[in-house]
């Protein structure tokens, strides 16, 4: 259940309980390898969900992506990004968890409103989480946060012999019509976006971020690979019923192509 600024949520985990022994307990002494072990009564033939464990006030961010390798376009005629929202959640001590690795299992997400009532807002699957790693939960696509993707340039500067370097310049047109700032991952496929261009891909990619690109700061270090850069755009709030258009550039040198 997300407090209602999704800053923060209660995280409560259950275990389904099936008795299929023919026979009814009273006092069921149960541990399901994680939290601790505890008695309840289950009749025959009687499934439960049991809480076993009850977390409040959790940090909790919650991330808008474009990636068009893995989650494609919203309207590929306009060349708009689909832009998924995740709540993350880390599994460490610093963020209220930590003491063991989170099981895999359906989450059912709740977010408060003003008023404290609570709603329903979607289901995901929950993946296995290590303690000091991430679970993503799915949210759905975000409809006030607008990604236009063109390929802007794509030049060649012969080398010698049969090898050439490419400078590949992507442009983004971003829009946030939200009434608050947000933060918006973009992130790029190395190999698709080589491939997006018409280059040849009978070798490993030999690349380097150019000097054109335009977004704030090093790529995410945690998120990022030789394989997939990933940026981090911040996003005024919209103004009245206006959002201010954002452009933003990735410049990707491919050196040394056949």
């Amino acid at each position: 259940v997300a407090e209602h600024d999704e800053s923060s949520l209660t995280l409560a985990r259950y275990i389904r309980v099936q008795n299929f022994a023919n026979e009814q307990y009273q006092d069921t002494q149960i541990h399901a390898g994680l939290g601790g072990q505890f008695s309840k009564p289950i009749g025959l033939n009687e499934t439960k969900e049991i809480l076993i464990e009850k977390t409040p006030g959790i940090p909790v961010l919650k991330t808008y992506t474009c990636d068009l390798a893995q989650f494609g376009y919203l309207d590929e005629a306009q060349k708009k990004l689909r832009v998924p929202m995740h709540y993350v959640l880390t599994n460490n001590e610093a963020h209220g968890l930590g003491g063991e690795s989170l099981p895999d299992g359906k989450v059912r997400i709740f977010q408060k409103d003003s008023a404290g009532t609570t709603a329903f807002t979607g289901e995901d699957w929950g993946s296995f989480t290590p303690i000091d790693d991430k679970m993503k939960l799915y949210l759905g696509t975000a409809q006030d946060v607008v990604v236009k993707r063109t390929i802007e340039r794509r030049d060649r500067v012969k080398v010698g012999g049969n090898l050439s370097h490419y400078d590949v310049v992507v442009k983004y047109e971003i829009e946030n019509f939200k009434d608050q700032p947000v933060v918006l991952d973009v992130a790029e496929h190395i190999n698709n976006l080589r491939a997006e261009a018409g280059l040849g891909s009978n070798q490993q990619p030999e690349w380097v971020i150019g000097e054109q690109t335009t977004f704030d700061g090093k790529p995410d270090a945690d998120e990022s690979s030789m394989h997939r850069v990933l940026f981090h755009a911040e996003l005024p709030a919209r103004t009245g019923d206006k959002a201010e258009k954002i452009v933003h550039k990735l410049h990707i040198q491919f050196r040394n192509q056949f």
